[in-house]
């Protein structure tokens, strides 16, 4: 069955990442792959997955995989024959991932309980009772190399055959264990609903669930829909030719589900690696580099599993992976066609549309410009929208500025997310340009801390977001971009005054920090961020215009280093947790390799790339007095 009304309805498809070989998009269920005997002679009302992204993006598309009509998820497309040629070799390869999410029919915890017990695998969740997945293990590890741990809690692996057109083929699938739940019905309104399905096992079969992730091994037909009918008798929902359709109608009636439950919910391709890079042009390279990503539930899904019947195993399944609650995005906004601009549906920020862009100049005509000073803290708690990042530093997704800031038993440390730390300095003085955080900021009000902290957004008129390759050549526009937007928002700095070209891009730290201090050790709200610290100078503090924004900014004060290290001596002031661990560990250099900070030789660190590291993410934890939280969050790096 189709979800679409029409052949004629071209439905927007959501594009997850966009690059000048590639693109990932998020297919919705009811799309066919690809042209095929029922759509040419018009048999078929499906749309076609191929035909409507060529019309929307205006570049004839090349399939890398594919994915059954009925399911749903990230899908690769290539640009040229020859680079889907290169991404499917990389997709066959080993290191591969597909990641699916499939919801199916039956309660399989015993049977991941008594693989881990044969296995040798024990672990006991809070309450003391046997537990499936660990909550230390989670299906991406810290660094984000792998979705899989290898000794994942739980695990069973369908190594069956599957006969294609006449002659059995190999195929493996590995299956974890999400969540699952036993449904009592005690709706008598149902009734006649649940005698339908009452004979045999049916009856319990339909009033229990097991939320799964499956990562396919071989790409043969049906090949999770067979596996995991044949190997667990447990059918995926909505599954019309594998399943039963009295199961199927009894779940669309109870929940909404009108579609196949299986979603491809993660893609990633490791880094190709046998190469010099330097070697490579810039398509060889783009198409060799590691490609990751999330593709976020469908609404469709997404509500069926929120539901109130089914609370206890959304719960469950989010508790070992919080990433499911991810909103869908569209890295290209809504925009149609191969020079595009992005922008957001019912933008909201105070939006001058077609405005010309202050920031800096571009080629394109923009899209809306973001205006802070219309602006109330809460307001900009739930319009920006923070660019939500994996440990590596790989864009996943977009949330508003308050679900990334807040700390609850669900996300202990709040979501990930990219942001930036500007350091302005006199050089006639060699002073630094402090600012003391607004009284009326949400997050860490009252304290004293860098010049500009801040984050890169979402649908800016001028991009912001930076991808790996801008960091790899130490350019991040995007963050240097947010910067000068921030700058000007917070401290009063005209636009024009600080050129993109005066930042210095040094390197990346991975923080998380709980404002306890502010709202006591149960605080929702903290901070959790890939940080890019960005260096400024000005030949004198006279040659800045500063008129700080009130509800931004409480005080401002240019400092010396000897002044600095007397202010952290201070009990009385309060300093934000990360610029107090960032100056003490790289800018004055009692630390440093060779004795020498950044800020102890201003010069160097500005004309010489010897303090760049561009490659390692330093992370470190926060201070004691910051851990806990909404979610009572204790330390978790081994710090670098």
């Amino acid at each position: 069955q189709s979800h679409f009304k029409s052949k004629n309805q071209r439905p927007r498809i959501p594009i997850l990442s966009y690059k000048n070989q590639y693109v990932i998009l998020s297919k919705p269920p009811g799309m066919t792959m690809h042209h095929n005997t029922n759509s040419r002679w018009n048999r078929s009302k499906s749309p076609v997955l191929q035909t409507t992204i060529r019309k929307q993006l205006s570049r004839k598309p090349y399939l890398v995989h594919r994915l059954d009509h009925r399911t749903s998820g990230a899908v690769l497309m290539a640009f040229s024959s020859e680079a889907a040629a290169a991404l499917h070799g990389r997709l066959r390869g080993e290191g591969a991932v597909k990641g699916y999410v499939a919801l199916v029919r039956g309660d399989l915890r015993e049977e991941f309980q008594k693989r881990a017990s044969d296995a040798g695998i024990s672990d006991e969740d809070v309450d003391g009772n046997a537990s499936i997945v660990s909550e230390r293990r989670r299906l991406f590890g810290r660094e984000g190399t792998e979705l899989i741990e290898k000794e994942y809690y739980g695990k069973i692996t369908v190594d069956l055959p599957i006969k294609i057109d006449g002659v059995e083929k190999e195929a493996q699938t590995d299956f974890y264990f999400l969540a699952s739940m036993d449904y009592d019905n005690n709706d008598e309104d149902n009734s006649s609903t649940c005698e339908d399905v009452n004979d045999g096992n049916v009856s319990y079969a339909t009033k229990s669930l097991t939320l799964l992730l499956c990562r396919p091994h071989t790409g043969r037909t049906h090949q999770i829909r067979r596996h995991v009918q044949k190997a667990l008798q447990s059918p995926i929902i909505g599954d019309s030719e594998h399943g039963d359709s009295r199961v199927n109608r009894f779940w669309r009636e109870k929940i909404g589900l009108d579609r196949l439950g299986l979603h491809c919910w993660y893609l990633d391709l490791p880094e190709e690696s046998s190469v010099e890079t330097e070697t490579l042009t810039s398509k060889e390279a783009e198409l060799g580099e590691r490609i990751q990503c999330i593709a976020p539930l469908p609404p469709d899904l997404s509500l069926a599993l929120q539901s109130e019947e089914l609370r206890s195993l959304w719960e469950e399944a989010i508790r070992v992976e919080p990433r499911l609650t991810m909103e869908p995005y569209d890295e290209r906004g809504g925009t149609y066609g191969r020079n595009f601009r992005k922008r957001r549906d019912n933008y909201s920020h105070g939006a001058e549309i077609g405005a010309p862009s202050t920031i800096a100049n571009t080629d394109s005509k923009p899209t809306a410009k973001w205006i802070g000073s219309s602006m109330s803290q809460d307001d900009m708690m739930e319009r920006d929208t923070l660019l939500i990042v994996s440990d590596d530093d790989l864009v996943i997704g977009s949330e508003s500025k308050r679900v990334g800031h807040e700390f609850t038993p669900l996300q202990p440390r709040g979501l990930l997310h990219r942001a930036f730390s500007v350091f302005l300095f006199d050089e006639s003085t060699n002073e630094l340009l402090l600012q003391k955080r607004a009284s009326t900021k949400i997050t860490f009000p009252n304290v004293w801390t860098n010049t500009c902290c801040s984050h890169p957004l979402h649908g800016m008129d001028v991009n912001e977001v930076d991808g790996p390759e801008s960091v790899r050549d130490g350019s991040v526009m995007g963050a240097k971009a947010g910067a000068v937007r921030k700058l000007e928002h917070e401290l009063g700095i005209p636009l024009g005054e600080l050129k993109l070209e005066q930042f210095k891009f040094l390197t990346r730290v991975h923080y998380w920090a709980a404002d306890t201090i502010t709202h006591g050790v149960q605080s929702p709200w903290g901070e959790h961020e890939i940080d890019y610290i960005l260096f400024a100078t000005v030949p004198s503090k006279d040659a800045i215009t500063l008129n700080p924004h009130p509800d931004e900014v409480d005080d401002y004060r240019w400092v010396s280093q000897a002044e600095l290290l007397e202010m952290f001596a201070d009990k009385s002031l309060l300093f934000s947790p990360w610029f107090r661990i960032i100056a003490n560990r790289w800018m004055i250099g009692t630390d440093m390799k060779d004795g020498v900070g950044w800020w102890d030789d201003l010069n160097r660190t500005m004309k010489t790339n010897d303090f760049c590291d561009y490659e390692m993410i330093h992370r470190f934890d926060p201070p004691t007095e910051h851990l806990g939280g909404g979610g009572d969050a204790g330390p978790i790096f081994t710090e670098t």
